[in-house]
């Protein structure tokens, strides 16, 4: 019953939150987003550490901030229910919308397959303590990965606007190369002070799954640059085509697990990954261009690339 109104309110949240990005009151989506963070810590925190409620109280917690973060925004929304309730019902386009949709929902679970399959194969051919090894060395490229989704959620937008422009290519060429710059860069700082992080934060025990995190995180830039290309297909409506990459993405994944975690242990989980990604990458790259072109700017990336190459050797 707590899962079913966890998963209500959520899902109003988020349409809400649609509704507001869709008629471009981009501060509104923002306060959201910022109020219902807000309101998860702060009313989780406390059904946890003073009323100690456990569990329950982190669901219940979950509730209670979406359902606030609700009323918040009917507040400063305007006759956001009066508009929706007056929406006339076209049945052509809705029957648009779900085919456009429907191939969404399984590229999203293509991508809980990759995250799933490698903490199984890892279970099963290694054991438990291997998987504590690689959650932890998983934690910092998931930062990067946030970060290119924040990214990918605005790009989202401008990609949409910018379609129909004479100089689409040039603008699409240039975000991408600046968002493949950033992550490279990013990555690079982080490997530099890797290992002095992992000393002070993670401690003796865990310390040495630091050898893993640049393959992730080299992972994790292909995986970005694919969400990128995958803006593509859904600006083109070709949301079917995303499916088919992610699927053909997360089998080459699951593969690859099955062959080299055997051979080389938490390596093999690494760079299959890696390998999957850039491999996705690749594929949604050469068959975009027959809607978009973009330039990459090698003379941009390939320095930020090599600066990320040396700080691996640190």
């Amino acid at each position: 019953m707590v899962i079913a109104a966890i998963i209500f309110a959520q899902s109003i949240n988020l349409v809400l939150a649609q509704y507001a990005r869709g008629t471009g009151r981009i501060k509104l989506y923002v306060i959201n987003g910022l109020v219902t963070a807000m309101m998860i810590f702060a009313i989780v925190s406390l059904l946890l550490n003073y009323f100690h409620m456990g569990i329950m109280g982190y669901f219940i917690g979950m509730v209670v901030a979406f359902t606030i973060s609700n009323l918040v925004f009917f507040c400063f929304s305007g006759n956001v229910v009066e508009k929706l309730a007056k929406a006339p019902w076209d049945g052509t386009l809705m029957k648009r919308m779900l085919l456009y949709s429907l191939p969404l929902i399984p590229n999203t679970l293509m991508f809980w397959i990759m995250n799933a399959s490698d903490r199984l194969l890892i279970q099963a051919f290694l054991g438990l303590t291997a998987n504590g090894y690689y959650a932890v060395a998983n934690k910092i490229p998931v930062l990067l990965n946030t970060l290119s989704s924040v990214f990918i959620q605005a790009w989202q937008l401008s990609a949409i606007e910018e379609n129909e422009q004479e100089n689409r290519d040039r603008f699409y060429s240039s975000v991408f190369n600046a968002l493949a710059s950033f992550m490279i860069i990013i990555s690079s700082i982080i490997l530099c002070f890797l290992k002095w992080g992992f000393g002070v934060a993670i401690g003796s025990e865990f310390f040495g799954a630091w050898k893993f995190v640049p393959i992730q995180l080299f992972a994790m830039i292909f995986a970005g640059l694919s969400a990128f290309i995958g803006v593509i297909y859904t600006v083109q409506m070709r949301t079917n085509q995303v499916f088919m990459t992610s699927f053909v993405g997360a089998a080459c994944n699951v593969g690859l697990n099955f062959w080299l975690t055997p051979q080389i242990g938490l390596y093999g989980v690494a760079f299959a990954t890696a390998i999957s990604f850039f491999f996705v990458w690749i594929v949604r790259f050469i068959q975009t261009r027959k809607y978009v072109k973009i330039r990459m700017q090698y003379v941009v990336i390939i320095p930020a690339f090599i600066v990320f190459v040396m700080s691996l050797s640190r």
